[in-house]
């Protein structure tokens, strides 16, 4: 398994914990329970911030990879 989708993995797993997340506030808000809704909050924060992180170490490690190929493919190319 490499990196990208690792970090892919772990942009997937932070979309379907946010669905979670979201189900504590409906609820909360349907329960008028202010408890159900700080783990949305906090939820929301810490998983928005590793999904950016996610997304941009994937978009580099991405074009890394690309870079590499590209290269190999000249040398092949050239010989």
């Amino acid at each position: 398994v490499s990196g990208v989708q690792i970090a892919y993995f772990a942009i997937i797993g932070t979309q379907m914990f946010m669905i979670v997340l979201s189900i504590f506030l409906f609820y909360g808000i349907y329960k008028e329970n202010v408890a159900f809704l700080v783990p949305w909050v906090v939820g929301c924060m810490t998983f928005m911030a590793l999904e950016a992180m996610a997304m941009v170490y994937s978009n580099i490690l991405r074009d890394h990879v690309n870079k590499n190929t590209k290269c190999e493919c000249g040398d092949n190319l050239a010989a």
